[in-house]
């Protein structure tokens, strides 16, 4: 019994902290990105420059797909991209918002809206934590037809939080990279993007001079 005891003070001692902060989250999923304002983009050498634009096209991903309540008489708006290569090989894409998106809390997941046209391309989102470090988020393949949300976890080890005040450090969005399978036709491409969302916690816990730390740019 001794034995038995001995082994679950440790195990109690780790799972209860951890059973009371799970208690304390404010999960909440929030749109960072609309795509109402035009991205720039770069491309790998044998990029076709006469095909290649960007635009906002005046459609998006199926409102009734999208939050409602936040979607009820938005304008549907999307970033469009359209291009080609001379060659195939190992051709690459990468967008770049008018600004790093900055995201709130403590993200747990990324969600994007990806109207795929079955090409065999992979998709990136690259983040960029307060230490000025990079981290890659592998969204997976768009060879798929129609608007999708592509969602994935936002890896553990990434930092976001520092042990003193005050802790949050966002991460933010810096740029989304396509990457061709090297036989994948080269002659022409097209994608459509709509709706960065994070589901991010955004608890904060309340104490005396939480507003004087929200306040204060020094």
């Amino acid at each position: 019994m001794k034995k038995v005891l001995v082994f679950l003070i440790p195990v109690l001692i780790f799972v209860l902290p951890v059973f009371f902060v799970r208690a304390s989250e404010n999960v909440a999923s929030v749109l960072v990105e609309d795509f109402n304002e035009l991205w720039t983009y770069t491309a790998s050498e044998n990029l076709d420059k006469e095909k290649a634009k960007i635009t906002i096209v005046d459609a998006g991903a199926n409102n009734d797909l999208l939050y409602p309540e936040e979607s009820q008489g938005r304008p549907k708006k999307s970033l469009g991209f359209k291009c080609g290569f001379y060659n195939q090989g190992f051709n690459w894409i990468t967008f770049f918002p008018p600004k790093p998106i900055v995201i709130p809390g403590k993200a747990k997941k990324i969600q994007l809206w990806v109207m795929g046209m079955k090409y065999r391309y992979n998709l990136e989102i690259w983040l960029e934590d307060y230490l000025g470090m990079a981290h890659k988020i592998d969204m997976g393949s768009i060879y798929f037809s129609g608007w999708k949300s592509m969602t994935r976890e936002i890896p553990w080890y990434v930092p976001q939080q520092e042990s003193s005040y005050p802790m949050d450090r966002p991460l933010k969005i810096t740029k989304i990279i396509l990457r061709a399978d090297p036989d994948e036709r080269c002659d022409r491409f097209y994608i459509y993007l709509d709706q960065i969302r994070i589901i991010t916690d955004i608890y904060e816990e309340p104490f005396d001079g939480l507003d004087l730390i929200k306040k204060s740019g020094w």
